[in-house]
């Protein structure tokens, strides 16, 4: 029965497998694998709290297998719970040190908490232990690019293509490796998310320059529009449709930092490098008419979107986004006319905003990433939470505060609150995990001061 259930697993039937684990269970009590296993798919399928419970049973049965330490860990992770993930892990590289898998989640816990250099110790362990460990390779180099280790980081980025993450993407031409291209063109595409590709989309101008040539970037549909307003650039071309012909080299976006050698102290920050319609902006500003005073405009985006098809991406979603509600210490500072950035199902929350909070929402006139950079740019300041509007309107230079979550992301370089990235932006990340009322608390701070400041200009 144990085997059935994990093929139905393996075949993307968990909700199946999970019966008939059960049905082990209830007929061996004390089965250790069998709940290891119901605990493996519970996580699967984001029941990280039922997962734990299972993986104390399994541990209970049989508290010498290293891998049930292991999983409990990664569970515990998954609900916030760094410190006893960490415990778990330790426990499971204590009973089988060559453990690659427990080096690596303790490597995460690390790196979640903040503990860069022991989050980096950890890793090279895993990839010691297990040279081919893709995965390994791929967290190493995010712990390298938090860390500011760029150099060695993007070349352990490279391992992305031969993780479980990213599927490469198969054009039929050679990988351009820094070839002068004279004569020749080169499609710089974009290869995971919106965000990825408003930040990296920059690199395509700096290697038409120093490269010659004809440089293309491929984008996805709702960055078509305001990736045609790049300069230095032969053309964009959407995902889906046809390439330009005769194409001699692809480049992966997020490839040309390797290429061209960033690190740290020269990150390409020429900014703007994305640029609003001014007729579609002036559109957007006859809608502040309905707001009942004139005041400090600040655009708000509260959620990013939920990948519900990967349960790990989507747990990362969950911690990454928050509700319109808890801005109601924002709300509380006078002079303020607040704008809705959001789009997706959280966007409905605009109609129960926080006491104190009159919101103008135009996001259902906004098709793509060139609408919502006309309504950009007609803000004073954007507050979001990590997502793609953080990118946008960091790539257009407008002043951009963003509500970061405990276990940032590498490229926001932990508890750093700039950005070598978007010299606008300023981090305000979350002193624990979920605490979203600490950050609300400081920016309202902040906001008041920089109203007030604002009024004195202006007077």
């Amino acid at each position: 029965m144990l085997e059935s259930a994990m093929e139905y697993h393996l075949h993307g039937d968990p909700t199946t497998a999970v019966v008939q684990l059960q049905e082990a269970i209830f007929l061996k009590p004390d089965f250790a694998a069998a709940w290891n296993n119901r605990g493996c798919v519970l996580k699967q399928l984001g029941n990280n709290f039922d997962a734990v419970l299972n993986f104390d049973r399994a541990i209970a049965a049989d508290p010498r297998d290293p891998n049930f330490h292991n999983n409990r860990g990664a569970a515990m992770a998954d609900l916030g719970q760094y410190d006893l993930a960490e415990r778990s892990y330790r426990t499971a590289i204590a009973l089988k040190p060559t453990l690659a898998e427990a080096h690596l989640n303790l490597g995460n816990g690390l790196k979640a908490s903040g503990s860069i250099p022991e989050a980096l110790v950890a890793y090279r362990e895993a990839v010691r232990l297990k040279p081919d460990y893709a995965d390994g390779h791929l967290n190493l180099a995010f712990a390298l690019l938090d860390a500011g280790q760029m150099t060695e980081g993007w070349d352990e980025f490279e391992w992305r293509w031969k993780s479980s993450q990213l599927p490469p993407r198969g054009l039929g031409v050679p990988q351009w490796e820094g070839e002068q291209l004279t004569g020749k063109s080169l499609l710089v595409y974009g290869e995971q998310g919106m965000g990825d590709a408003l930040q990296f989309m920059r690199y395509a101008p700096i290697i038409k320059a120093k490269y010659g040539g004809r440089v293309y970037i491929e984008v996805r549909q709702p960055i078509a529009r305001i990736a045609r307003t790049m300069e230095g650039i032969d053309g964009v071309v959407v995902f889906g449709e046809t390439v330009p012909p005769q194409i001699d080299y692809g480049l992966p976006m997020m490839s040309a930092p390797r290429i061209l050698r960033t690190t740290l102290d020269n990150v390409p920050a020429d900014i703007p490098y994305v640029h609003a319609d001014k007729h579609r902006a002036a559109l957007f500003e006859k809608e502040y008419a309905k707001l009942p005073f004139r005041g400090f405009r600040v655009g708000v985006c509260w959620a990013g979107h939920n990948r519900t098809g990967n349960p790990g991406a989507s747990a990362i979603d969950r911690r990454r986004s928050t509700t319109l509600a808890s801005f109601a210490p924002l709300a509380a500072v006078p002079g303020i006319s607040w704008v809705s950035l959001q789009k997706g199902e959280p966007e409905g929350q605009v109609t129960r905003p926080p006491p104190g909070m009159t919101i103008l929402h135009c996001m259902d006139d906004c098709d793509d990433f060139y609408d919502t950079a006309a309504l950009v740019s007609t803000l004073d300041l954007v507050i979001s939470v990590d997502t793609s509007v953080i990118h946008l309107s960091g790539a257009m230079g407008v002043p951009t505060w963003m509500l970061g979550r405990y276990d940032g992301c590498w490229r926001w370089m932990g508890a750093r609150m700039d950005s070598p990235w978007y010299p606008s932006l300023t981090h305000y990340r979350q002193p624990s995990p979920g605490d979203w009322d600490s950050v609300m608390q400081t920016v309202a701070a902040d906001l008041g001061k920089l109203v007030n400041s604002h009024k004195v200009r202006a007077a």
